[in-house]
């Protein structure tokens, strides 16, 4: 007779447990859906999707970039900040859901962004990302004019080329971003 245990009780009255087939799990987890990628600075692209389902349950993600995995999370979150990117650079995403069986879903389809440029330096006349002796010469060379003077001396914006521009220069000199 079958117990609800899942213990077998034959006619002497003994007891046995029941030998269970052990079925595999070979189903993947959905592919995620709703990937978004936005850049928030320089240097980092903020990831979200929606959760995938599993027969059994999804108990991670892998985050590809450019086709390379670069993260696998052990969890059910449902975001990622990739940092330490290069400015101004386009990147692609996807991102799987795994199980406990480690069965992988496919890849959900790609997204891109791309980081922001970098922040201008400040007392950078040239445009060239530092401060040094070139746009100490701009400034220098527009100083005193209000009128018909290199737009990029003017750092401050005040429409002159004074004081406090060669200030700002001054105390940006030999910066890099």
């Amino acid at each position: 007779e079958q117990c609800d245990d899942g213990n077998i009780t034959n006619s002497d009255g003994c007891s046995s447990t029941c030998q269970r087939e052990q079925v595999a799990d070979t189903t993947p987890p959905s592919v995620p859906t709703g990937l978004t990628a936005a850049a928030v600075s320089s240097s980092q692209i903020n990831l979200s999707w929606a959760a995938s389902t599993d027969n059994v349950g999804v108990t991670g993600y892998k985050i590809y970039r450019d086709g390379s995995l670069v993260f696998s999370l052990q969890s059910s979150v449902f975001s990622y900040s990739d940092t330490g990117l290069s400015a101004s650079t386009a990147y692609s995403y996807t991102v799987s859901a795994l199980d406990a069986a480690g069965n992988a879903s496919a890849q959900s389809a790609t997204v891109g962004a791309a980081t922001q440029a970098p922040a201008p330096v400040s007392g950078d006349a040239d445009g060239d990302r530092d401060v040094d002796m070139d746009d100490l010469d701009i400034v220098v060379n527009n100083f005193g004019k209000q009128t018909g003077f290199d737009s990029r001396a003017d750092l401050n914006e005040d429409n002159q080329v004074d004081i406090q521009d060669l200030g700002i220069v001054g105390k940006n000199f030999g910066r890099l971003p």
